[in-house]
Formats: C-alpha cells, sequence, structure tokens
C-alpha cells in the first residue's frame, strides 16, 4: 500500500501540481523510470576570447561496476541548441580521462555552447542502474592555470543500454507561478562577472535577471556580463535554473556554479 502511494504521489500529474501549488516540490523527475539510465549535466564548453576547455571523468560503469565493455559518448551544442558534432571513447583509462576542447577541436570555431555525457553499454546488466556523472570541468584563459568545478545541474538521460534514446524532461518548469532564486554571492570587489545560463530542459523557459527579461529554448545557452550588480535574483518557471558564474579580477579568474 505505501508502495502504491508513493507512486501516486509522485506521478506525473501529482508532481506537475506539487509543484505549480508549492506543495513539496521536486525540481528533478527520475522517479518513474525502469530502465537502466545515465544522466547528464547539461556542461557549458568555451573557446571564445582566448578560452580552453579541459574536461576530466572517469569510466564508472568500469570503476564501479567490472563492466569492461563500456563506453563514453560526449554530444557537443552551440548556443543556439544546435548539434555540433559527437564523439564515442572507448578504451579509456580507470581512473582520469582528459580531453581539451580548443577552437581547433571544433575546426577553429570561437564560441560556448554545452555538451551531454553518457555512459553506455551492450552488456545485459541485472541490476538496475542509474547513473551520473558530475564530472569536472575547467577554463583557462590565454593558456593561464584552469579554473575547476564539477556538474552544475542534472539535464538529460540515456539509456545505457540503447543509446539512441535520450531524454531532457528531467527538471520541470512551473506554469501557475515563478520560482525565486538568489545566488549565494556577493559580487563586490570584481572587475566584472560573467553568468553563463544554459536552458536544462526541454521547454522554453522564461526567466528575470534583476528584473531583465530573458528566455532560452533548448539546448540553448548563452553568457550574460556585467560589471556593477552585487547581487543576482533570478525569478523563472524553471524549478532549477542556476549559471556558472565566471569572476575576474585583474588577472585572475574564479569559476563556479551559482
Amino acid at each position: 500500500m505505501k508502495l502504491f502511494a508513493k507512486k501516486i504521489f509522485n506521478s506525473k500529474l501529482l508532481l506537475f501540481l506539487r509543484n505549480n501549488l508549492n506543495i513539496k516540490k521536486n525540481k528533478f523527475d527520475l522517479f518513474n523510470i525502469k530502465k537502466n539510465i545515465s544522466v547528464s549535466d547539461s556542461f557549458c564548453w568555451r573557446t571564445d576570447k582566448d578560452f580552453e576547455t579541459i574536461f576530466r571523468f572517469s569510466d564508472i560503469l568500469k570503476n564501479f561496476y567490472k563492466i569492461d565493455k563500456s563506453k563514453i559518448i560526449i554530444i557537443f551544442y552551440d548556443k543556439q541548441g544546435k548539434f555540433l558534432k559527437e564523439i564515442l571513447l572507448d578504451n579509456l583509462k580507470q581512473s582520469e580521462n582528459e580531453i581539451k576542447i580548443d577552437k581547433s577541436f571544433f575546426n577553429n570555431l570561437e564560441d560556448y555552447g554545452t555538451f551531454h555525457v553518457y555512459h553506455i553499454s551492450n552488456i545485459d546488466i541485472k541490476e538496475k542502474l542509474m547513473i551520473s556523472n558530475r564530472c569536472y570541468v575547467g577554463y583557462s584563459k590565454k593558456k593561464a592555470l584552469p579554473s575547476f568545478m564539477h556538474g552544475n545541474t542534472y539535464s538529460s538521460y540515456a539509456y545505457i543500454n540503447n543509446h539512441n534514446i535520450k531524454y531532457s524532461n528531467i527538471v520541470k518548469n512551473k506554469i501557475l507561478t515563478n520560482s525565486i532564486y538568489k545566488i549565494q554571492n556577493y559580487f563586490d570587489g570584481y572587475d566584472r562577472t560573467e553568468l553563463f545560463f544554459s536552458n536544462p530542459t526541454d521547454q522554453k523557459i522564461k526567466f528575470y535577471l534583476n528584473g531583465r527579461f530573458y528566455e532560452l529554448y533548448k539546448n540553448e545557452s548563452f553568457i550574460i556580463e556585467t560589471k556593477t550588480e552585487k547581487i543576482f535574483t533570478i525569478k523563472s518557471n524553471c524549478l532549477f535554473l542556476r549559471p556558472v558564474i565566471f569572476n575576474y579580477k585583474n588577472n585572475f579568474m574564479d569559476v563556479f556554479h551559482a
């Protein structure tokens, strides 16, 4: 009976009503998935303004579940959310692996966007798995020492045994009301700040940053720069919209998620 009640409580209809009526909200919907999945963040990459992006990751299936025939797929999107390229990695080291994303990685493209990471295998896995590679992404400007941060927010998932089927409906949106998110950092004393926003959902997001209105479509991202604001408040129909922060002071840069 308890299991049945929990299933009803976490159904899509009840979840929609709970989130919009602010009754035991749940920002992420991963309850009703019955197959083995690999969950990805919406990681941001930059090759603009003399940036290079360093992505460090491990093979979770091999490290923790002893599945040797495992691979990793990384899919890249530009800032408009359009597909750029897909790479398949196998024969990975058991510990740390690294790829460098510079302008030559995208045929001299100097821009920014997002990428998703999925762990896949053709091995029939008996136990139910739900894995998420939070990974570390570093950002280097003009070949300086990179500043690293881990994943920012869940975005999409793929089936481990059938990666051709992908979903991006983990983070939920609201219709009746907006969520308010205040970044817990005081941005005083910096030369400038960049806020890297990306859409973690499969629907259009509307939001206000300190009263200014913006929209983000599926897989879309953009950077908002400011030099004077000290506190940031985000009001959005998305239940979990937080940017990646790039702070600049003299020749130093710090990167972290909000």
